[in-house]
């Protein structure tokens, strides 16, 4: 339900939860230009009836929605597929990432789901699977810990056993330095086993389920852009080699980056997410990018929250960039409840216009003004040509692409647009 009140608005309102496979009947709201019937289709006609494992890629912004889409894609698929979501960024909390560190997140991601008592329940458990069990097990205690962190118990079961190992070594890889290294360090060489674990798992939870198996990698266009693209480009072989299909997101910069092509042949497709378009090309208004967004907010808080004109003025300013609407609408909902008003009023909106766009003006250089400054004055808004400066505009959301007209576009955020001219009069 949309929230009635300012304060569960503020809380149900966070720009750092997207919405999950259960919220999906609640709160998702399909977009246009969104590529997920299209990735729907590839997915069954390749993996559910032809048996062929796909490797792919889905291209956007960081924060344009990637991760609801994914949500959404996943109950579409859920009749065929068991998605595994692997959410990078939460388990190492660090500026980047190594190969072994990924597949070694999507090894844990698959342990974590595969003890789950839904899967035991429906007979997973034998004698096959207990010895592969206890095969994965001791590896991990044995290499990561000097004792063996789970007392000896014969009533416990080794899955039991291997589920709380799962869940003791994601804490520590996330909140420990020491640990972190332990798996860089302990199975850097060890991939192949980790491949080979992967894959037996694979087939024994595909043949139980009755499910295709298919693993969601976030959080990749969190990381550092350098160090993402030497992953993709040094060591594409490694991420396409487990066994079961998997969609990785992937940053919109390095799509216009000269290695892209080379990454892209590693990959079966890639997939753009476009930001939702509020206008087109030559300026004019595109009303079903503004319904779009109304319907998201209008999902999370009732229209009765907003003053007349300020959920509107709200959607202009976000450029129909998802998480900006979303952190726009908290800051102004914190404004107006520290003023003791009933709705949302356009001074509230624009003091939270106004600390977003503190966050761009000490984020960009003079030269990139300038540069934002021609490409918004630019009548094309072309993407051609894209340079390393531009990339570096794409990837801290100053630049926003777009999908609403023939072949991809961009223009600048509207509220660095703002600073623009405020600099220009200055």
């Amino acid at each position: 339900m949309a929230a009635k009140t300012l304060a569960e608005a503020f809380n149900l309102l966070d720009p750092l939860r997207p919405v999950t496979p259960e919220q999906v009947p609640q709160l998702f709201v399909q977009r246009p230009y969104s590529p997920v019937d299209r990735i729907k289709a590839h997915l069954q006609m390749t993996v559910a009836q032809a048996n062929r494992p796909q490797k792919l890629l889905f291209v956007g912004h960081r924060g344009a929605g990637k991760s609801s889409e994914l949500a959404y894609l996943s109950t579409l698929l859920q009749d065929e597929f068991w998605s595994i979501f692997t959410p990078l960024y939460d388990v190492f909390q660090s500026p980047s990432v190594n190969h072994t560190e990924v597949i070694f997140a999507m090894y844990l991601a698959m342990l974590e789901s595969a003890t789950q008592e839904e899967f035991i329940a429906k007979g997973v458990v034998s004698e096959g699977w207990e010895k592969l069990m206890e095969h994965i097990y001791r590896p991990l205690r044995d290499f990561l810990f000097s004792r063996d962190p789970i007392p000896a118990d014969t009533e416990t079961s080794i899955t039991i056993k291997l589920s709380l190992l799962v869940a003791e070594l994601e804490t520590k890889i996330g909140t420990e330095s020491f640990t972190r290294n332990q798996v860089k360090e302990k199975f850097e060489g060890r991939i192949v086993d980790i491949l080979d674990n992967i894959k037996q798992l694979t087939h024994l939870l595909e043949q139980r389920s009755g499910k295709r198996l298919l693993f969601i990698v976030e959080d990749l266009d969190k990381f550092d852009l350098e160090s993402t693209r030497r992953l993709f480009q040094e060591h594409a072989r490694t991420l396409t080699d487990p066994y079961p299909s998997i969609i990785y997101t992937f940053p919109v910069a390095m799509r216009y980056h000269n290695g892209y092509m080379s990454i892209r042949h590693s990959f079966n497709n890639a997939y753009l997410l476009p930001n939702i378009s509020l206008v087109h090309r030559n300026g004019e208004t595109d009303r079903q990018g503004y319904e779009t967004m109304a319907a998201i907010l209008d999902r999370r808080m009732s229209p009765d929250l907003w003053a007349e004109g300020v959920k509107e003025q709200l959607i202009g300013w976000s450029g129909g960039h998802a998480r900006t609407a979303v952190q726009l609408s908290q800051q102004a909902i914190l404004n107006a409840v520290v003023d003791k008003a009933g709705q949302v009023e356009r001074p509230h909106l624009e003091e939270a216009c106004k600390a977003l766009r503190a966050d761009y003006m000490s984020l960009l250089k003079r030269e990139q003004i300038t540069l934002l400054r021609a490409l918004h004055q630019d009548p094309n808004k072309d993407l051609d040509d894209t340079t390393p400066e531009k990339q570096a505009l794409l990837e801290n959301g100053s630049l926003l692409e777009y999908a609403n007209t023939r072949g991809y576009w961009a223009d600048v955020n509207p509220l660095v647009r703002e600073l623009l001219v405020e600099k220009l009069e200055g």
